[in-house]
């Protein structure tokens, strides 16, 4: 349907609201390389003995015996204050302090099972309730007044916003021309590795974590304002018998669009959509066993040797490559003094990897490309085991 309209002014909205959720997502995933930066701190007895140790949790006393701090005081050259410097998270609680990134993961976790939702209500019903959501998990963790607040805040946003990374893009690629697919997803992509270059960029000059935090975010709230003129997919609508309003739905598209098509030149399809609304209806009343359903549905993936092998393959290769991206970034304070050049370079090493890759997997195919890629990644990884600590 939409490669006979064309790519067209209607097309604009839902592509930048995925574009603009990638462009958010690494200030939320990867944010606490900066806003919970280690900071070293110093240690103070009652005593009021300035002989500390840095890092080291119990100071000096006047007898030369250790004793607990009465004051902590964190070196600040770096990072004014962190989320663990605001609340002292170090010592005894410095298990709190790991929980910032923990818990926005067990979001990411959560919200990852609900991503199918949006077949069921909705691209757009989703889009909303995500970017809300989302909306609300970086105000708490901006002003929230104690930890328990922030990290509610950090699991939420983990949540939703996976949640609208799902349906986001989703939306945008349905209805965009199926020749054209392969260039807008690699549109949407790049704000990713865009978005970790101005990060680094803004965290150099923005030293306050909470003032960090709400800057960096300021993608969550121009989605917040863009999905109020946001439209619903014209293709759920007719693949959910909601066939009067996907038709009105159509006419604006083709007239914001300047198409020549008329909506009688889709009869076809939109009396396709309803025989199948039809039939899907008959046939849920006779499919009362949600568990028979799971079962019909899981059983897709295995239906032949080859189906099976990528279903499995897949997200073992998904969960390998989390595991050494997230590392990569999340570990700049570890890896280098400078985070946030460090930052930049992997933003632009990012972009130059999607726009690379993109031609590459179109000359040499899936299979070769990741077979190479994967490859190489791991020789670097072993190298990276033999260079000496000192």
């Amino acid at each position: 349907m939409f490669t006979a309209i064309g790519l067209g002014r209607w097309h604009i909205l839902p592509i930048l609201v995925a574009f603009l959720y990638q462009a958010a997502s690494p200030t939320q995933l990867i944010s606490s390389v900066f806003t919970n930066m280690p900071l070293d701190y110093k240690c103070y007895t009652v005593s009021g003995n300035s002989i500390v140790y840095n890092n080291v949790c119990k100071g000096l006393d006047h007898k030369d015996m250790n004793t607990s701090c009465s004051k902590i005081e964190f070196n600040h050259n770096v990072f004014k204050t962190t989320f663990t410097s605001e609340f002292e998270l170090i010592c005894d609680k410095s298990w709190i302090s790991n929980l910032y990134q923990l818990s926005i993961t067990i979001g990411l976790l959560f919200g990852s099972l609900l991503g199918g939702i949006a077949d069921k209500w909705g691209r757009l019903t989703v889009i909303r309730v995500g970017a809300l959501g989302c909306l609300l998990g970086v105000l708490l963790v901006g002003f929230g007044p104690n930890v328990y607040l922030i990290l509610a805040g950090r699991l939420l946003t983990g949540f939703f916003c996976n949640i609208l990374n799902i349906s986001s893009f989703t939306l945008a690629i349905e209805n965009t021309p199926a020749h054209l697919r392969s260039t807008i997803s690699l549109f949407i992509m790049i704000g990713y590795p865009l978005s970790v270059v101005l990060k680094g960029v803004i965290s150099y000059y923005l030293r306050y974590w909470r003032m960090l935090h709400l800057t960096i975010s300021c993608y969550i709230y121009l989605i917040v304002i863009l999905i109020i003129f946001l439209d619903k997919s014209p293709r759920w609508l007719f693949q959910n018998g909601k066939i009067e309003e996907g038709i009105r739905l159509l006419e604006k598209i083709i007239k914001l669009n300047k198409s020549d098509k008329k909506v009688i030149d889709f009869e076809y399809f939109i009396n396709e959509s309803r025989q199948r609304h039809k039939l899907k209806e008959l046939n849920s009343k006779y499919d009362c066993n949600p568990f028979m359903k799971l079962k019909h549905n899981i059983s897709v993936f295995f239906k032949n040797s080859a189906m099976g092998s990528i279903s499995v393959i897949t997200p073992i290769i998904w969960f390998i490559t989390g595991l050494v991206y997230f590392g990569v970034p999340l570990n700049a304070n570890n890896f280098t003094d400078n985070p946030f050049i460090y930052m930049v370079l992997i933003g632009v090493v990012e972009a130059i990897s999607i726009l690379f890759g993109r031609m590459v997997l179109d000359k040499f195919g899936n299979i070769r490309t990741c077979a190479f890629f994967f490859g190489t990644t791991g020789s670097c990884l072993l190298f990276i085991l033999a260079v000496s600590e000192e």
